[in-house]
């Protein structure tokens, strides 16, 4: 009923599926299937779509605005009956309406030859029944799923059990469904992914975890506490900040409502939380290079254990107000040490776009963008004299040498002089400094930029990611890194894994120390 997907791998039509939003007929018949063979197959965790260990009678599914995880949850569990739980309206639909689009796509998904055999469920349109709440809320909630697993037809055989799904609903929905839950003493299922998209901003289908939750109450939150280690090991600080928010809400809460004034975690420890929180704004204000920012706001890190960058630089690095920046390090091109710590720095933030966001066109140009600056910096050491050094540096703030230039002046022969008028940096140079040190060939042996002209064919691949949307090769990427990391050790005499900078945030485990998370489980504070 839906278009075909045209990629092979389930990843390629993954992202096929988001950018060509063909619908949900189209994720039936070419996606889902894939998802649920490539989960099921995992020999790394060969546990993802684990169920609840028992056949299921009813399913009750709290209705969000995706419907992906829901018809994952039912091919996994394959009910015999299923509750569909919705609120009043989603846009500008009734929730009925939302409800019967749904149970339309359930009904598609029996005898779909799309799907593996063992996915397939068995049901009857009378099967599905829709629930619309009368008001949203928690209350509401709970009320609906007591009345419907009261009736008959909702009493499971022997060995079979009736289960609750929380997966994508509002958190009032969420709320009701768990109490009722914890009240009748049924399983809770919940869909988890381990990889999500941070362009999209949506999960991996084929990344999903289906299975109950053991510990319904306690598990719910301590799974926000697993994502934000994720998060905060992947350098995701934003999210991590945002998802902290939500938790500190949790913290400062109690069951009872406006009955009780006692919360469910005391002052102290929420406190850490938002200790925490600032520390993070930090990280998150460093890993965007706004150096300064990040020595500005107020952290429990131990100085000597922030990024080098945020100590070194950012006192005197540049104020950035929008789209306008002032107080310019003025030397900086002739600031070895401060040049060493920036670059180091800006290496291993590359080396993060491709383990952790697997953005290999943002890495390649960063890497490029680095190179030009230690090219630049290279050029400033080749000027003796001290006014003229001056002025090319007051010069450079403006704007910086074209990178083809520098790369054709500073492998001239020695005692060549040096055309500044032909640098891209303006005309009215009388001078004509000489070359005392031409640069030597460190890229060649570099995979793709490995020949004797292999800077060309590194700036030619540069302009044409700058100009045009093309997508990389990992590889790619990877040498890259390896032509700047060279350039690097060429310029500085040691390799980059040797300088004393620090380039990363602390570990988890040593931020749980630093911020006394000692709330946490133990299993939590340990690093991924």
């Amino acid at each position: 009923m839906g278009q075909q997907l045209t990629k092979r791998n389930v990843r390629d039509r993954t992202l096929e599926y988001w950018e060509e939003k063909p619908g949900y007929w189209c994720y039936i018949d070419e996606l889902l299937g894939e998802e649920l063979k490539a989960a099921k197959n995992d020999n790394e965790n060969p546990r993802r779509l684990q169920g609840v260990g028992q056949p299921v009678h009813t399913l009750a599914l709290t209705v969000g605005e995706s419907f992906e995880p829901l018809l994952q949850t039912i091919c996994v569990l394959r009910p015999q009956r299923i509750i569909l739980i919705l609120n009043q309206r989603y846009g500008n639909k009734k929730g009925k309406e939302y409800g019967h689009n749904l149970s339309q796509l359930i009904l598609y998904l029996v005898g779909n030859q799309n799907l593996p055999e063992d996915f397939r469920p068995q049901l009857l349109e009378k099967d599905i029944q829709i629930r619309e709440l009368p008001a949203d809320s928690p209350t509401q909630v709970f009320r609906t799923l007591l009345e419907e697993f009261q009736k008959s037809e909702a009493q499971p055989p022997a060995g079979y059990t009736n289960v609750v799904d929380i997966t994508g609903a509002k958190k009032s929905m969420i709320a009701g469904a768990f109490f009722y839950a914890a009240h009748s003493g049924l399983p809770i299922t919940y869909v988890d992914f381990d990889k999500y998209d941070p362009d999209w901003r949506r999960p991996y289908g084929y990344t999903c975890k289906i299975g109950q939750i053991a510990n319904p109450y306690e598990a719910f939150h301590l799974r926000d506490w697993e994502q934000v280690r994720r998060l905060y090991t992947s350098y995701n600080f934003r999210g991590a900040c945002e998802l902290l928010e939500q938790i500190k809400q949790a913290m400062s809460s109690s069951l009872e409502g406006g009955v009780t004034n006692i919360h469910l975690f005391d002052d102290e420890s929420i406190h850490k939380v938002q200790e925490f929180t600032r520390a993070l704004r930090m990280y998150e204000a460093w890993d965007s290079g706004n150096f300064k920012r990040a020595s500005q706001l107020s952290t429990l890190i131990p100085y000597d254990e922030l990024p080098s960058a945020v100590t070194k630089l950012g006192p005197n690095w540049f104020e950035v107000t929008g789209s306008d920046r002032s107080d310019d390090p003025s030397n900086f091109y002739a600031d070895r040490t401060a040049l060493q710590v920036y670059a180091a720095d800006e290496i291993a933030r590359i080396e993060r776009l491709m383990q952790h966001f697997q953005d290999y066109r943002s890495a390649f140009l960063r890497a490029a963008g680095l190179n030009e600056v230690l090219l630049t910096a290279r050029l400033v050491e080749q000027i003796e004299d001290d006014n003229l050094r001056n002025r090319l540096l007051n010069a450079f703030r403006g704007k910086t040498p074209i990178g083809r230039r520098l790369f054709e002046v500073l492998t001239k022969n020695q005692g060549d002089y040096i055309d500044l008028n032909n640098l891209g940096v303006g005309r009215g140079w009388s001078e004509r400094p000489l070359l005392r040190a031409p640069m030597g060939a460190w890229w060649q042996g570099i995979g793709e930029f490995g020949a004797a002209n292999g800077w060309e064919t590194f700036l030619d691949i540069r302009n044409m990611l700058a100009h045009r949307y093309v997508s990389v090769d990992p590889q790619l990427a990877d040498d890259a890194l390896s032509f700047v990391s060279a350039n690097f050790a060429d310029f500085f005499k040691i390799k980059v894994g040797q300088v004393p900078w620090i380039v990363s945030a602390v570990r988890w485990s040593r931020a749980c120390a630093i911020f006394k998370l000692d709330f946490l489980p133990p299993q939590l504070r340990t690093d991924l």
